[in-house]
């Protein structure tokens, strides 16, 4: 869907333009054929460019987090931009090679299920595509953008799910929604006593989940 047009920037707020629609979920996550029903959202120029400079290592990330054999998107673009991304971009290889080194894996039930390659994480850079899915999915639903002074807060890597703190809020989380598949899926709630402190729940291909809060930095 679309907000239509607007008179500010949902990113910064600027009013000045000219302005973009930029779609709130990356269309980067989709080898070709994307959904009918993806978000979009007016942003000065500034930002759209900002946030698509890591756009292209975002994807790639996820691509990784989820594996191969995972999800059928993840294989086409495997096959398709990832791998065209990677073959073009040394810069966009040695980030993911970065760190890079075997640590040994468990099943759930704590059995060793044989040694795997971990890389690095760049959070800064993964998390800045998380808070602009978050920046504009808060437009869509409130009609406004969040306050620069608000920030966003990105737990990445599944690693919160058994958290007690996490299930409190899950309890409370409106159903999930997306933008017409399993390639992104969405949760979230907002404080009752102040419409700026939301939490989300982003799942990316059934298998990556992301768990992202807003907060105010006291800064304004």
């Amino acid at each position: 869907m679309s907000t239509g047009a607007a008179i500010q920037c949902v990113y910064c707020g600027d009013e000045k333009g000219p302005f973009q629609n930029e779609h709130a979920v990356p269309r980067c996550l989709w080898d070709s054929k994307r959904p009918s029903h993806m978000v979009t959202v007016s942003a000065c120029g500034p930002c759209n460019q900002g946030y698509s400079n890591d756009e292209e290592y975002f994807r790639t990330v996820l691509v990784a987090l989820t594996g191969q054999g995972r999800h059928p998107e993840v294989e086409k673009l495997l096959n398709g931009k990832v791998k065209r991304s990677l073959d073009r971009n040394r810069r966009l290889c040695a980030d993911l090679t970065r760190g890079f080194h075997f640590r040994p894996q468990f099943t759930s039930s704590g059995l060793f299920a044989g040694w795997g390659g971990s890389f690095e994480l760049d959070l800064a850079r993964f998390s800045r595509c998380v808070e602009k899915t978050v920046r504009g999915l808060f437009y869509c639903k409130s009609q406004r953008h969040l306050a620069p002074e608000i920030a966003v807060r990105v737990f990445p890597g599944n690693g919160f799910w058994q958290d007690h703190g996490f299930q409190n809020v899950l309890t409370v989380m409106e159903d999930w929604a997306g933008v017409g598949d399993d390639v992104f899926q969405c949760r979230c709630v907002r404080d009752s006593s102040d419409a700026d402190i939301t939490a989300w729940l982003f799942v990316y291909c059934q298998a990556v989940g992301v768990f992202a809060w807003t907060k105010s930095t006291g800064v304004g």
